[in-house]
């Protein structure tokens, strides 16, 4: 896994874990529709699973990219940080990190906390 890269919202490309950040929500609408059109181009049964805004808790990421029975692709879009999200991308990141989960988090910030991204 690389350390990642910053790139222009028309840029954007799946990617295990996408994190897209900015002061306009109109760009990061736009990021996470071209990673989604993409995937969605690339796997007709992709799952795809929105939470909205303040709509996170705590663990509610295992169960959303959780390998499902026929293994088909999944994408999660995660409105905006909430409590607990950056310790469960860091844990999930640990677990998953063979796996093709995609992530859409908009955010301006993490609330002075940091993620550690496994090599």
């Amino acid at each position: 896994m690389t350390n990642g890269r910053t790139v222009s919202w028309h840029q954007a490309e799946p990617a295990n874990l996408v994190l897209i950040s900015g002061p306009e929500s109109y760009f990061a609408s736009r990021a996470s529709r071209l990673i989604k059109d993409k995937l969605r181009a690339n796997n007709e049964g992709l799952e795809v699973n929105e939470v909205a805004e303040g709509e996170y808790s705590p663990g509610l990421i295992f169960s959303l990219a959780s390998p499902s029975l026929f293994n088909e692709p999944r994408l999660v879009i995660i409105g905006s940080a909430s409590e607990g999200l950056a310790e469960d991308l860091e844990q999930l990141l640990l677990l998953w990190k063979q796996q093709a989960s995609l992530l859409g988090y908009r955010h301006e910030k993490l609330d002075g906390a940091e993620i550690n991204f496994p090599s």
